[in-house]
């Protein structure tokens, strides 16, 4: 009870995490019936009904009951924004005051806290994605009910109960209804004595849908959290880039300048991430050999020289995953495909890709840029799910825009970390 409490007291915004993430997933692995797409977080939004601001802030209140002991209630401010996947809680306890605010960026999670004034800064180790605060697909009504005054719409999602837990989700409001309260009760029915049962009760008062702007300074992060993310997970990158006579040369210097920069990205080593950098046009080449040696790398690319020929892209591919293939031992296989237009000689990207998924285990992501991209074509070729392979910049000066973007798409099923401030 005093381990359960003293997590209470630190960790009780990551109760509205655990929430939605712990039933959501259970949700999809035990009562879904259909398959949900790739992109789940978008169906959750635009299908439910009724639908509730995605953009609020609010009066919140958490309350734990834990083997039928009430703990202390823990209240504050709650700011929610799903647009921009960011949410932030003051909160007061035993006269603590407590900050937390957590953003949810292509599966990065920064997340700072201020406790007992002291600033504490951390990010993703795989957690879940953001979910929206509303009724879990699936659900049912099951009745009415008053709660601090509104009448409200009870939900509950089928099927759990027999699981050992209950979610409830109660809201109020026509015009633009809003979650009022969330129930989780732990440990129910016959397997579980009363003792074993936890009871979570989240709601919200005073609801007041907002605009949140990206700059918004209710969302800023501190000085004092680094605002880069790394990967430091055991994988092989390869870059590989399209060096053809339709980009330019300050272009290519962009392009260059754009691998160089990613490569700050990585922690490179021998134990950790290890990169090397292809170029295709009409032929294809292993610019620098893989290496965890950065200044080396760094040095290899400033040098590397431009084809300006045509573009064979699936060369470029089978090239990659043969530097793949030869290099040391590792978790994960990336291949970089940077490229201005399309294929127009060779075989098929597509079916290349294939191959490369099949003997060098890699993963593709696709990079195009400008407006003479196919975007069809660079979409079959990159690995599935396109939402998190596939990426385009208007120009090769935007590519410095999208590299976090990119980074931590790689790093989702890898450790990811921030370095030292």
């Amino acid at each position: 009870l005093l381990l359960l409490l003293l997590f209470h007291i630190h960790s009780t915004w990551y109760i509205h995490k655990m929430f939605y993430s712990t039933v959501f997933l259970m949700f999809l692995g035990v009562v879904s019936v259909v398959a949900m797409p790739a992109d789940y977080n978008a169906v959750i939004v635009d299908s439910l009904v009724p639908k509730t601001p995605t953009q609020f802030e609010a009066d919140v209140t958490i309350e734990t009951i834990a083997g039928g002991i009430p703990l202390p209630k823990v209240s504050g401010k709650f700011y929610y924004d799903y647009e921009y996947r960011r949410q932030r809680v003051d909160s007061k306890f035993m006269g603590i005051t407590q900050s937390n605010v957590d953003f949810f960026e292509f599966n990065k999670t920064i997340t700072y806290a201020k406790f007992f004034g002291v600033t504490q800064c951390s990010t993703c180790f795989l957690q879940p994605p953001m979910y929206p605060i509303n009724v879990v697909p699936g659900s049912i009504e099951v009745g009415k009910s008053t709660v601090h005054g509104h009448e409200c719409t009870d939900y509950m999602l089928p099927g759990m109960h027999e699981l050992g837990l209950d979610f409830t989700v109660s809201v109020y409001g026509s015009s633009e209804p809003v979650v009022l309260l969330a129930n989780l009760t732990l440990g129910v029915g016959k397997l579980y004595p009363p003792f074993l049962r936890s009871t979570i009760l989240q709601y919200f008062d005073n609801v007041v849908p907002k605009s949140f702007t990206k700059e918004d300074e209710i969302f800023k992060i501190p000085s004092e959290c680094p605002q880069q993310a790394t990967c430091d997970a055991r994988i092989n990158v390869v870059f590989l880039l399209d060096g053809s006579g339709s980009i330019s040369a300050p272009e290519w210097q962009k392009a260059l300048e754009f691998v160089s920069e990613m490569l700050n990205r990585f922690t490179l080593s021998k134990e950790a991430v290890m990169a090397a950098v292809v170029q295709f046009s009409s032929g294809a080449k292993t610019e620098c050999q893989i290496s965890g040696d950065k200044a080396s790398l760094t040095a290899c690319i400033k040098g590397i020289r431009q084809y300006k020929s045509g573009t064979n892209t699936a060369l470029g591919i089978s090239t990659a995953a043969s530097v793949l293939q030869q290099s040391p031992k590792s978790d994960h296989n990336l291949i970089f495909l940077v490229t201005d237009g399309q294929a127009n000689q060779g075989g098929s990207p597509v079916t290349a890709a294939r191959e490369a998924e099949k003997s060098a285990h890699a993963e593709i992501f696709g990079i195009g840029v400008g407006a003479d991209i196919d975007p069809e074509q660079l979409k079959a070729t990159v690995t599935p799910p396109v939402d998190r392979h596939y990426f385009t910049a208007t120009d090769f000066g935007d590519l410095q825009k999208i590299m976090d973007e990119i980074a931590t798409s790689a790093c989702d099923n890898t450790a990811c970390t921030l370095p030292s401030p």
